[in-house]
């Protein structure tokens, strides 16, 4: 018996490719469900990261701005412009001399010299922060005063902001403070909106004025620091280190020259005996006794003549204030 061998070919079928064939509609799932997702979460990972940078980067200012002060903090750098006080230096102020003799001068002639170092404080008699700091206040000053060789060239100048006090019983109160001794003893008595209309109009101060404040200028008589509120131990250190450093430029060409400062000075309004309207007044009151006081022009004779001028407000016994 004779066998036909088949001639059609063994059918081999690998078992990875079955494997693979049974698997591929898995992984096609599994990527889907899986893969996919955490491709996503990653992408926003990244996307937040490179926001968070971006937002982390703070642009370098090519140069520091001339209206930007030192303020409780130390001086960057000795050569900072500061700024212009000149509203500060037009300030009306009351001083007073040995004899008791009391002037009505602007703060740049009486107080804030140039080619000085000046320390100026705001205080008030009823103010205690104002108290409390004065000590701490004097150690500082007289480490500036003492320093050599421009001791000499810095100022301290207390000046007051009270209605309701004399010059003289306010110099009485602040020397049984312990405060440091005053080059001149000032206090405000302008009657367009005061020191604190000065501080607002410069930027300050925004509102109402709290006390105390302390500014330093230079001799060049422009602002650079200065801290509103008590002075506590840190910020004594902080100007220390101010007034040390702007007493180096004294050695320099920054500070102007005796040339210079006659001409400076001679800028500089006379100052005049003080008005007595102004020696205890209120703000309010010092503005009321500027006005021009009406001329009276009721006749009482229980005639309102209203085409001579009488009224009601000038006139009330004459006219009937209407209902």
């Amino acid at each position: 018996m004779t066998t036909r061998e088949s001639t059609a070919p063994p059918v081999v079928t690998s078992g990875v490719k079955q494997l693979t064939a049974r698997a591929a509609p898995h992984l096609r799932r599994w990527a889907r469900t899986r893969l996919l997702p955490i491709a996503l979460l990653i992408c926003v990972i990244a996307w937040a990261a490179v926001q968070i940078r971006t937002l982390n980067q703070v642009e370098e200012p090519e140069s520091i701005p001339e209206s930007i002060v030192a303020h409780s903090d130390p001086l960057p750098e000795p050569a900072l412009a500061g700024i212009d006080v000149e509203p500060l230096l037009e300030l009306k102020v009351a001083s007073s001399e040995e004899g008791g003799e009391e002037f009505l001068e602007e703060l740049g002639g009486a107080a804030i010299e140039p080619g000085r170092l000046t320390v100026v404080n705001l205080w008030a008699t009823f103010c205690k922060p104002c108290k409390d700091e004065l000590p701490g206040l004097r150690e500082v000053i007289r480490g500036a005063q003492t320093r050599p060789p421009h001791g000499g060239k810095v100022r301290f100048v207390p000046l007051l902001v009270d209605s309701g006090v004399t010059l003289a019983e306010a110099r009485t109160t602040y020397d049984g403070l312990g405060g440091p001794a005053p080059n001149t003893f000032v206090a405000d008595v302008d009657l367009g909106g005061g020191v604190r209309g000065k501080l607002t109009e410069l930027g300050l101060i925004e509102g109402e004025l709290a006390l105390p404040v302390t500014l330093v200028v230079d001799c060049n008589r422009r602002l650079r620091w200065h801290h509103l509120g008590a002075l506590r131990s840190e910020h004594f250190t902080e100007l220390a280190a101010t007034l040390a450093k702007l007493q180096e430029e004294f050695d320099g060409d920054t500070c102007p020259k005796p040339p210079q400062l006659r001409r400076l000075k001679k800028k500089t309004k006379p100052r005049e005996r003080l008005p007595e309207f102004l020696k205890v007044l209120s703000t309010e009151e010092r503005a009321a006794s500027t006005r021009p006081k009406p001329r009276s022009v009721c006749t009482r004779d229980q005639v309102c003549a209203r085409d001579k001028g009488e009224n009601e407000l000038n006139c009330p016994g004459d006219c009937t204030p209407s209902l």
